[in-house]
């Protein structure tokens, strides 16, 4: 009975009756038994992805810790610990609930019960435990907050002076110091000493942290690339991702999607050994239980590959550092990646994915909310680590002084964001302004900054803005692919449990697959016009499509123009319909004088900005067609008298929009406004007044005033003349004209148009004139080219967002509210405003080929 150890009895101290026996059992057939559960866990591996309650591992280190609790409750030390840490586990495996009064998560209901005041039952804030003398538990968030503000301080200079230290603790778990051979204090960097923790801590904000080793668009492309033909995603591809994303960050290690995975398996072996007693993983039964042996073969092999790749990324700043710190920050880097944000991020963007499929979801999302609202997404996911926090708790130690003990200090992160005090509503789920979340969110320990975000005595999380991104990014990208969905990403990512059958506890989100349902994608919309060919016949319109797939006019361009449609074919995404909603980084360059980084125009008085914070680096791709463009306008510019006779005309309207769909259709952007007419008088009215060239109308003026003939009877008239004094080549007519509108009939509605005026003929035309139509055409062509080159090239190109951007750039800091403010309106202009110069207006580029003004026009 028991066992082959034989048995003992105990003397009980401390216990509720301060007196008394307790008899135990030991040896290896009860130890074995005690164990169980973790056995046959591990016997079948990690089930990250199709364990339902999202707590496998917690559920069997539960089950093992009540046996010991039924042991060892209420008495001394360890066992009173363990058996406070199994009854937190079974709480916070429960289900989460509305967060109505009344009906509190279980975990909040654990800490409510432990920190009342026995006789008036009001919330104290504070709890003596989880362990059995000298430690408190701060649940209030004036009290955290403070604490946190408080700790660089505390923490000292050395190893020895500082008030308070911190220890081997994650969260509110004690951790077994066996998994940290390789580090002197024998645990996780997160409790290293004062002196390591300065060498270490600025060194990853270096890495991780604001301007570290990656930006926002990297990211996002990381995302993007991760949807790009997938058809199914679980919890453990997720944290495959993620695992990759922070290597590359951390160390510069691009890894495949199977070193990603064997990471994860280590990962999961490090995990199934930190939360043994101290002593326990002595015992090699246990030790191989768990794996531990094989485990830390593994770490000794990642911790010697992050070591030289260190190197690489941080050359300078680790040029003469020992091997042994090489160790150490390879080991606090492995931490950051196995247990901060290797498994807080993985965590959090699962329980965003788990919430609206979910039955906890549907009855406890904002009625409002819908996760395809990209907008909402940064709002959702602070929402999401506030309500199901991926780290719960701050620990440290404050010395003893006079002879005390020390005494272990938790901040409870969890329920400081629900303080009813600071957060109204605060256990229910409601999505709030992001000035809120920035003003009171601790999640990640945003106040312990001593001063800056990587000083030595500082312990927020120095990756917040990397994980922050991965988040939202990876969420965008996900909706985005149910772009073209009705119904959104629930209708075309399909759920392989039902809602009710997908729980959500404090801690964790369960265990589902999604899978992408190609059938419910809408047939995008063909943006280059087809829809015009609709009036042919079926065969018609096949012997058209085959007539302009064996000789497509655009073949027969010159050579510019023909390098200009490859480079557009191969650089610009079919089917692109993202670019409108395209998030702006918060990427601030510091204010500084741009005189050595500019272009002075010969012209105008211009001066361009050379660099862009908003376009660090520039694809290949990009750069390369830039050259090319610019490569082939030097060797095939066009003068004058080149090739401006050699016309090249389709044979029909319909040629020329099978040929525009044959050589241009996949690559066009979509179009968010259409005008069907265009040619009519009724529509060359409403283009007067509500269209582009609404933008010079004003009143019409007298013949004096105008100094040219002007329509009877005109109220109205849109103004181009000035364009009459640039001259064209020679087979086009000059541009410039005034088009003349009479009495508005009310309602909000367009004169009829009454005339134009032509420069070119020096003549008004009316719509009884038989050049009527030619007149028309000529004024939009003017308003075209006009609107083009003037209005938005270079009013709003050239001198409003240039002299905006380069103002805001030369004149304010990166956190001065008025630049922040401007960010939006000259964002990404700098680097098109430059590109114009060259790959615009020069004879020989797009807009000399475009229009029709002559080699000196262009030139002088």
């Amino acid at each position: 009975e028991g066992g082959e150890g034989g048995g003992s009895s105990l003397e009980g101290r401390e216990g509720r009756d301060g007196h008394g026996t307790v008899s135990v059992m030991v040896g290896d057939r009860v130890e074995m038994l005690l164990f169980s559960d973790q056995r046959e866990l591990m016997a079948t591996g990690r089930d990250r992805d199709t364990d339902n309650n999202g707590g496998g591992w917690i559920s069997a280190a539960s089950g093992t810790l009540a046996k010991l609790a039924n042991y060892f409750a209420d008495k001394v030390g360890t066992p009173y610990y363990y058996s406070q840490m199994a009854s937190y586990a079974l709480a916070a495996a429960k289900g989460a609930r509305s967060g109505d009064e009344g009906d509190k998560d279980e975990i909040v209901n654990w800490f409510l019960k432990r920190q009342r005041d026995p006789v008036t039952g009001a919330d104290t804030g504070e709890w003596s435990g989880p362990q059995v003398r000298n430690q408190t538990l701060y649940s209030s968030h004036s009290e955290v907050v403070k604490r946190l503000a408080e700790l660089g301080e505390g923490l000292g200079t050395n190893n020895h002076n500082g008030k308070c230290y911190r220890a081997n603790w994650l969260g509110i778990q004690r951790l077994n110091s066996a998994p940290w051979p390789e580090a002197p204090w024998k645990g996780i960097a997160l409790g290293a000493p004062q002196e390591d923790h300065a060498f270490i801590r600025p060194l990853i904000t270096k890495l991780v942290g604001p301007g570290g080793k990656w930006d926002r668009t990297w990211v996002r492309e990381q995302a993007e690339e991760f949807f790009k033909g997938r058809m199914g995603i679980n919890k453990g591809d997720i944290g495959v991702w993620v695992t990759r994303v922070l290597h590359k960050v951390h160390v510069g290690i691009t890894l495949t999607e199977a070193e990603g995975e064997e990471f994860m398996d280590m990962q999961w072996g490090m995990i199934k050994a930190i939360a043994f007693p101290e002593g326990s993983l002595k015992n090699q039964r246990i030790r191989d239980m768990v794996g531990l042996d094989e485990t830390l073969a593994k770490k000794a092999r990642w911790l010697e590959r992050y070591k030289p790749a260190l190197l690489l990324m941080l050359p300078d700043e680790l040029n003469g550092t020992s091997d042994d710190q090489m160790t150490h920050l390879a080991s606090a880097l492995f931490d950051s990646l196995a247990f901060a944000g290797g498994a807080s991020v993985p965590s959090v963007i699962w329980f965003c994915m788990a919430l609206p499929y979910s039955e906890w979801g549907e009855t406890n999302l904002p009625e409002d909310f819908s996760l395809d609202t990209v907008s909402t997404i940064p709002s959702y996911v602070y929402e999401t680590m506030r309500r199901f926090p991926p780290v719960g708790t701050l620990p440290y130690i404050e010395r003893g002084v006079n002879g005390a003990p020390d005494h272990d200090v938790m901040l409870n992160i969890q329920m400081a964001q629900r303080d009813p005090s600071v957060w109204e509503n605060g256990d229910k789920f409601v999505i709030r302004s992001m000035a809120e979340y920035h003003t009171k969110f601790c999640g990640f320990a945003d106040f312990a900054n001593s001063p800056n975000l990587g000083s030595a005595n500082s312990h927020s999380c120095p990756g917040k803005d990397l994980a922050f991104a991965m988040m939202t990014s990876f969420l965008t990208e996900f909706v985005r692919t149910a772009d073209r969905v009705d119904g959104g990403h629930k209708q075309i990512w399909v759920c392989d449990r039902p809602p009710s059958e997908i729980s959500i506890s404090a801690f964790a989100a369960g265990g589902f697959a999604l899978t992408y349902d190609v059938t419910q994608l809408v047939q995008e919309e063909d943006q280059s016009g087809m829809d015009m060919l609709d009036e042919l016949t079926s065969a018609e319109r096949s012997l058209l499509m085959e007539r302009v797939s064996a000789t497509n006019k655009f073949d027969e361009c010159n050579a510019n123009t023909a390098l200009f449609i490859k480079i557009v074919q191969k650089i610009v995404k079919p089917g692109n319909n993202k670019q409108a909603s395209k998030d702006v980084r918060a990427v601030f360059f510091n204010k500084q004088s741009y005189a050595d980084s500019s272009w002075s125009a010969p012209f105008g008085g211009f001066r361009f900005i050379t660099c862009d914070e908003d376009e660090e680096r520039e694809s290949r791709i990009s750069a390369l067609a830039q050259m090319l463009m610019y490569a082939a306008s030097k060797r095939w510019d066009l003068k004058e008298d080149e090739q401006e006779d050699r016309l090249i005309w389709f044979e029909s309207p319909a040629e020329g929009v099978a040929s525009m769909h044959q050589t241009f259709g996949p690559h066009l952007p979509p179009q968010y406004n259409e005008w069907d007419d265009v040619v009519t008088d009724e529509g060359m009215a409403w283009l007067c007044v509500a269209g582009c060239a609404g933008w010079h109308l004003t009143k019409a003026r007298t013949e004096d005033e105008a100094g040219h003939a002007v329509v009877e009877g005109a109220v109205m008239e849109v103004d181009m003349t000035y364009m009459g004094q640039y001259k064209t080549r020679g087979s086009w007519i000059r541009y410039g004209g005034a088009a003349y509108l009479g009495q508005s009939p009310g309602d909000g509605l367009p004169g009829p148009l009454l005339g134009i005026y032509l420069c070119h003929y020096d003549a008004v035309f009316r719509p009884s004139d038989d050049k009527w139509e030619h007149a028309k055409c000529a004024f939009r062509s003017t308003v075209t080219t006009g609107l083009t080159l003037k209005d938005h090239l270079c009013t709003v190109h050239w001198i409003k967002a240039n002299g905006l951007g380069m103002a805001a750039r030369e004149a304010t800091g990166p956190d001065h509210p008025i630049r922040r403010l401007l960010k939006p309106h000259y964002y990404n202009t700098a680097l098109i405003n430059f590109k114009s110069k060259d790959m615009l207006l020069p004879p020989g580029q797009f807009a000399y080929r475009t229009f029709a003004f002559t080699y000196a026009v262009v030139v002088y």
